[in-house]
């Protein structure tokens, strides 16, 4: 047995809490790193094409290599030796899709900073039947459980901090992500009693590698999670977007007991778990050509691509807020993430105290004079005066930026609320 002081004791609680807060802190960049803005030209990105992380027997009883394609900044030009993952995941209702469906994505996040891959999984066929549909979900997420455990392994070849590890994708792609955060290997025999005999285990399968992992946050484009028990502790942060309209996948709760992005907003929010939900409000006809996920093409992935990254840095900054769009509302939060980026020759203020419990005061405002207080997204929580602060004692705990706007441009302050 081993005897610690109670000095000892404190010193080790805040050498792992100071540690916690560096390793987070580190990602919190005082520039447009993790942001709407790209960092990287497209030549300054690297890539691994082909990687094999798994083989597994795939629907047809026979082995199948399964391959991962990663993105990131090339050393050259990146001096950053750690940064956060990203693992996205293509969707096709689990029986069509490819990998490179993801390519663009990956390459605009790798852009702002991040590393980031997309995998091939095992697919089924649009005649599977009965339980043989829920084996080629449960096969997917095998996959993608061990594409985790492959990153992890090779986080040092690509510079991947593993304590800082996000996942995502659209349709199934986004499923299949939900299911690694949400669903255990319990939960799937109660669904299906044999999957496990017949499968094989649900994180052992397609490699020997048993390296653990700690997905941060969740990015899901149209998806949804089926018939699963969520409970608070495995919540993450969710930034999501969906068709009011989607005919594919119900945005609230489908007949066949699938929770949509609403109602996943719902859950999170009640929970105090922070989650941005975009909703396309326009109406889609149910035809074959319909769009299933909201807002296509390259405009509509640069929204999402954008939103999710600034999501993402608002985590590392621990100004994480809960909101819902009904619209396609861009971002720029390289605006308010990146402090006293603007020209300190005008409208020089500070505010006291900071942190503060429920009242600020400013030097160098006189009272009267319109300010903002907006989220680590930019959205605007506030519009007070100087010399106003009774609507500041309700604000949530977090990081959030006071912006004043003068004919010289936006002056921005760090604003901490305890």
């Amino acid at each position: 047995m081993f005897n610690y002081s109670y000095k000892q004791i404190t010193f080790l609680v805040l050498l792992i809490v100071g540690f916690a807060f560096k390793t987070q802190a580190q990602y919190c960049t005082n520039d447009d790193r993790y942001t709407e803005v790209n960092i990287f030209a497209l030549l300054e990105i690297d890539s691994t094409a082909n990687a094999v992380y798994a083989n597994a027997l795939n629907r047809s009883s026979v082995m199948q290599e399964l391959n991962i394609d990663v993105f990131y900044p090339g050393s050259t030009f990146d001096t950053a030796t750690l940064r956060p993952f990203i693992l996205m995941i293509h969707g096709g209702g689990f029986t069509i899709g490819q990998k490179e469906q993801m390519h663009y994505d990956c390459i605009q996040l790798a852009r702002k900073g991040y590393v980031t891959a997309s995998i091939e999984y095992r697919l089924g066929d649009a005649s599977d039947t009965g339980v043989e549909i829920l084996n080629r979900q449960y096969r997917a997420e095998q996959d993608a459980r061990a594409a985790m455990r492959w990153v992890v392994d090779n986080a040092a070849t690509y510079g991947i901090d593993t304590s800082w590890m996000f996942i995502g994708g659209y349709s199934a792609g986004s499923l299949i992500s939900h299911g690694l955060i949400y669903t255990q290997q319990s939960e799937w025999d109660a669904i299906t009693p044999l999957v496990s005999s017949t499968l094989g285990d649900i994180d052992t399968s397609g490699n020997n590698l048993t390296h653990g992992y700690d997905i941060k946050g969740l990015y899901n484009n149209c998806g949804s999670i089926y018939g699963l028990n969520v409970s608070v502790n495995e919540m993450v942060p969710t930034v999501a977007f969906h068709k009011e309209y989607d005919h594919l996948v119900d945005i609230d709760t489908s007949v066949v007991g699938g929770f949509g992005s609403n109602t996943m907003y719902n859950w999170l929010s009640n929970e105090g778990v922070c989650t941005e939900l975009s909703i396309d409000t326009n109406y889609y006809l149910a035809t074959p050509t319909s769009q299933h996920c909201p807002w296509v093409g390259v405009q509509g992935n640069n929204l999402r691509v954008n939103r999710t990254s600034c999501f993402f840095k608002s985590v590392f900054c621990s100004a994480c807020n809960t909101a819902l769009m009904l619209d396609s509302v861009s971002t720029n939060c390289s605006t308010f993430l990146s402090v006293e980026k603007e020209n300190s020759s005008f409208l020089d203020f500070e505010v006291y105290p900071n942190p503060f419990v429920d009242q600020i005061s400013f030097i160098g405002l006189s009272e009267g004079i319109p300010f903002q207080i907006r989220n680590g997204m930019g959205q605007i929580v506030r519009e007070l005066k100087t010399g106003d602060n009774s609507k500041l004692n309700n604000l949530k705990p977090g990081i959030y930026f006071i912006t004043i706007t003068t004919d010289n441009g936006v002056r921005s302050k760090k604003l901490i609320k305890e």
